[in-house]
């Protein structure tokens, strides 16, 4: 009789090697719903905060060709680029847009929850993300804070699968590029995003030196 063969994969294949983790759908697919719903429902409502100085700095880049702010320029540039594809459509079509990347972070903070516990946990944090009400008005909001979660979460998730040996070699190298390239990106749409870019250079730098240590 020939021995059993072991169970380490009895949970199924690890999180990497999945286009979608089962469960993944249905916490995704409400935090489309809410969000898209209250897209509807706030359409052409009032400004907010710093609002309506980013929508004139994208507006303003759209009409003479360069940029005259003072704040990082990636998000203006996302609220131009709308501009000058939908014209007077474009701040709804970039409200659009901040909505779809709101559950592109909610994918990745599932991730990092999964790579940080289990799959439950990723779960768990996908209903939450979906569920939790007073972050909803802000999806579609102009401000720069959706686009730099947008960009945050799947570095975080990256380093993650670096730190705890799931991405090794070639693939740990790319993801750290990955990484790194996201955090530049989130310091050309807000500035605290500088803290998480010497953190990366400094975690890339101690996590690349571990074979030459044998760690």
């Amino acid at each position: 009789m020939r021995p059993h063969p072991p169970k380490e994969h009895a949970a199924g294949p690890p999180l990497s090697g999945r286009w979608l983790p089962s469960g993944w759908a249905a916490p995704l697919l409400c935090a489309a719903v809410l969000r898209g719903l209250w897209l509807m429902s706030a359409a052409g409502g009032s400004f907010r905060g710093d609002e309506p100085a980013y929508v004139a700095l994208g507006r303003t880049w759209s009409e003479l060709g360069a940029y005259t702010g003072q704040w990082p320029p990636l998000h203006p540039m996302l609220i131009a680029a709308c501009v000058s594809l939908f014209g007077d459509a474009g701040e709804t079509a970039a409200r659009v847009v901040l909505t779809l990347l709101s559950v592109w972070s909610c994918g990745w903070l599932m991730a990092l929850a999964s790579r940080a516990h289990s799959e439950r946990a990723g779960r768990c944090a996908g209903w939450i993300a979906a569920l939790y009400l007073p972050l909803l008005p802000f999806a579609h909001v102009l401000l720069s804070e959706g686009l730099t979660i947008a960009l945050l979460t799947p570095a975080c998730t990256l380093l993650l699968g670096v730190a705890i040996g799931e991405l090794k070699g070639h693939r740990a190298t790319a993801a750290l590029t990955v990484a790194g390239a996201a955090v530049g990106l989130a310091c050309l749409t807000k500035e605290a995003s500088l803290f998480w870019l010497v953190t990366l250079t400094l975690w890339g730098a101690w996590a690349l030196g571990l074979p030459a240590r044998g760690g």
